[in-house]
């Protein structure tokens, strides 16, 4: 496993773009002074989970829209075939046809999906049929479970982001001082531990949908501890 170093004379980086992914790595990852190298290993895994998280959200809903265009024409198919007044009963073998045929209409939106806009990390663990996409032999039930936890997690990782940018400011207000606040550095790293353990757990999710671990997000938490 990589061992991430720090490099000297580096400063907090400003701002980049509004995505949480972009964000985290502005600050969060350029506050830990890691080596170039390593920071750019970490910032290629970090571009590449969030590219997939953000492919797996629209892929969702598209598929969401499909299904739902989908009930309405099967339950307007039966109710023309048994007639008004058997609505309920249409209505019932509606949900039954729509059951049998939703694997179905999973799987061709996965095969006509483009990879994820970001190539996979070289450096990231694969099974043999991760190709940057969805993974086809996944149960729906389980994607749109996956799809709330995937919610969660990314509520807290704002959470943890916004509080480590309030306690990084507070930090560069003080200057030197700041650095060896006791207080703020022991914020800091609360924060740190919790967002990238936030991350470390995304990745995982990320990975049963697309068979990628990007495993920088570990890595980050060892470099704390070690640190």
């Amino acid at each position: 496993m990589r061992r991430l170093k720090r490099e000297s004379g580096t400063d907090k980086g400003s701002a980049g773009a509004v995505a949480i992914g972009a964000l985290i790595m502005a600050t969060a990852i350029t506050h830990l002074g890691l080596s170039a190298e390593d920071r750019e290993f970490v910032n290629q895994e970090l571009r590449w989970l969030f590219s997939a998280v953000d492919q797996f959200q629209q892929f969702l809903q598209t598929v969401g829209q499909r299904l739902a265009a989908e009930e309405n024409a099967i339950r307007q198919r039966f109710i023309q075939e048994l007639g008004a007044e058997f609505y309920i009963l249409a209505d019932k073998k509606s949900q039954a046809e729509l059951a049998r045929v939703t694997p179905q209409i999973w799987r061709a939106e996965v095969e006509q999906m483009p990879p994820a806009p970001e190539p996979v990390p070289p450096e990231s663990e694969r099974i043999p049929q991760a190709n940057n996409k969805i993974l086809t032999d996944l149960d729906p039930a389980e994607l749109q479970n996956w799809s709330r936890t995937v919610e969660a997690i990314l509520t807290r990782i704002n959470l943890h982001l916004k509080g480590l940018n309030i306690l990084l400011d507070q930090e560069a207000r003080l200057g030197e001082a700041g650095k060896t606040d006791f207080s703020i550095q022991s914020q800091i790293k609360y924060r740190q531990v919790e967002l990238f353990t936030a991350l470390q757990e995304l990745a995982s999710l990320v990975h049963q949908v697309y068979g990628v671990l990007v495993t920088s997000p570990n890595q980050l938490i060892d470099f704390l501890e070690e640190g």
